[in-house]
Order: structure tokens, then sequence, then C-alpha cells
């Protein structure tokens, strides 16, 4: 009897626990690992290069400020005949606020303006020169951009004897901007016919 007791307690204890590990609930699966290509992709989001205003910012519809310049230079070449110096101002009109170049953030327009140069040594000479230039500015970040420029820049020179002389060249030139704020640029730029920088504002 007593065995019978002890069989039917020991049935009772097993049917008990294996009914309480039956309401328990199964553990939460592992979090999924975490994908090597979202990580990438969100770093590459960052770069400045794929921000708005970057060199990949492909989207349509952008608006491109004028640009009024001044500038402080030195000359070279057919104008170093000795000490000299220029100061220059320019005005940028954008054309084609999108650009020409799809994969790009680009645009195209058209700088005019005019120069003072005199040169002291030997002689004395004043220059003039009024250059228009049609303009590719890459923009490579949102505060930075490059350019290039052609066109032609008449000129006006008095000499030491007080004559008059005019000529045309051909003017071109590669250029820097770096965005300040809203509508404040710092500008650098090597071409005919000085070395120059100077500040832009745009509006």
């Amino acid at each position: 009897m007593r065995k019978l007791i002890s069989a039917v307690i020991v049935a009772s204890t097993l049917l008990i626990g294996a009914s309480a590990f039956a309401d328990d609930p199964p553990p939460p699966p592992p979090p999924p690992p975490e994908s090597g290509d979202s990580s990438s992709s969100g770093s590459s989001g960052g770069s400045p290069l794929r921000q708005p205003g970057g060199l990949f910012d492909t989207a349509s519809g952008k608006h491109r400020p004028m640009l009024v310049s001044v500038f402080a230079g030195l000359p070279y070449g057919y104008y170093s005949y000795g000490f000299g110096f220029g100061v220059g101002g320019r005005f940028y009109l954008p054309l084609v606020h999108d650009g020409f170049i799809p994969q790009i953030n680009d645009e195209f327009g058209i700088e005019f303006g005019v120069d003072v140069s005199p040169s002291f040594g030997t002689y004395t000479y004043v220059f003039f020169d009024i250059p228009v230039q049609v303009m590719l500015d890459v923009h490579i970040t949102p505060q930075f951009d490059a350019y290039a420029k052609v066109g032609i820049a008449p000129t006006f020179y008095v000499g030491h004897t007080t004559d008059i002389y005019a000529a045309g060249w051909f003017a071109g030139a590669v250029g820097l901007r770096y965005k300040i704020g809203e509508s404040f640029y710092l500008r650098a730029e090597a071409g005919y016919p000085m070395l120059m920088v100077g500040i832009g504002f745009g509006f």
C-alpha cells in the first residue's frame, strides 16, 4: 500500500511539473544582426558631397544667386613691367541654374567687370581691362565650389608718353569660392590678367 501511495505522489509531482513548464512562454528570439550595408549607406549619406548643395545633389529646380565681387591682385606677364598691383570688380549672372551635366551639381552663367592695373618701373603704365567671360561652376560641398571661365578682355592702357592704346585679349581663369553664411563668399582666382583674391556678395 505504501508503495502505491508513493508511486501516486511521484506521478502527481511529474504531471504538475510538466504542466508548469508547458505554461511558460518560449524565450524571445535573439535580435537580428546589424547589416553592414545600412551602416555604410548611413555614413555615405552624411558625406558633404551627397548633402543638399553638394557635388552629387542632382535635384532640379535650383536657384543660384547673382554675385557682386571685388578683388585685389598681382598682375604678371605682359603687365609686369615693374612693381604693380590691381583692383577689380565683377558681376555674375547665372543663366542655367541646373547646369549641363546631369550627374553633378553644376551651374552655368556669365561674369563681366573691370580691372585697373597700374605698373611702375622704368616706364609707368595703367591698364584697364573689361573682361566678359562665360563660367561653369561646380558645387563640391554646400560651402565650397570651383569654376572655370573663358572669354575676352578688351584692354585700354596709358603708357609713359600719355598715349592711349587699345587691344583685345583672350581671357581665361580658374577659381575657387567659399561660402560663409547665406550671402557672403571668399574668392581666389588665377588667370588673365592677374592672380586675385576677393570677396563676393550674393543676392
